[in-house]
């Protein structure tokens, strides 16, 4: 009888261990929210990036068009420093789109990394789920196959006993 109890307790203590691993395997961070967090940073550089460059093109158009107004009016003076103004801005301007466009290409690379590496993991995490579940599908068939035997010995040994008891008790 005690073997009885203990194996039941052995199989039920395995299937309480099979469905704590089963949700703790269910239980993972979704790769969707790596992948829009990187999104929204990558979107966030480029809005930043576009302003600076909004911002340039409109101080070289600024420039352009005061030096238009300087020929217009003959103004020698005002056409230099307009010259001068035209050149500092057309140099702002293509260092601002030059750093924009390395930055936006920085976090681009950055960003499929980041998605690679957190498929990896993904996949890393999977494999071990997996692993794990086929390591408790064994102990528990094991556990299965044992607890059958230790039932079948059990019976074998108490109709030994009952043979024995009722040779026993034959009267000779």
């Amino acid at each position: 009888m005690k073997k009885t109890v203990l194996i039941f307790s052995i199989v039920f203590g395995t299937l309480a261990l099979t469905s704590c691993l089963k949700k703790a395997a269910t239980d993972t961070v979704p790769q969707d929210s790596i992948v829009s967090t990187v999104d929204t940073l990558k979107t966030t550089l480029e809005n930043s990036a576009d302003a600076a460059i909004t911002a340039a093109q409109t101080k070289l158009d600024a420039a352009k068009q005061a030096l238009a107004d300087a020929k217009a009016k003959g103004d020698k003076v005002a056409q230099t420093a307009a010259e001068k103004a035209l050149t500092e801005a057309q140099t702002a301007w293509d260092a601002v789109k030059n750093t924009a466009s390395k930055a936006t290409e920085t976090v681009k690379g950055a960003a499929n990394s980041t998605v690679n590496a957190a498929t990896n993991v993904k996949d890393a995490a999977a494999q071990k789920v997996e692993n794990v579940k086929e390591n408790v599908v064994n102990a528990t068939q094991t556990v299965k196959d044992n607890a059958a035997q230790t039932v079948q010995d059990a019976k074998n040994k108490t109709k030994e006993n009952i043979n024995k008891g009722i040779d026993n008790l034959k009267v000779k």
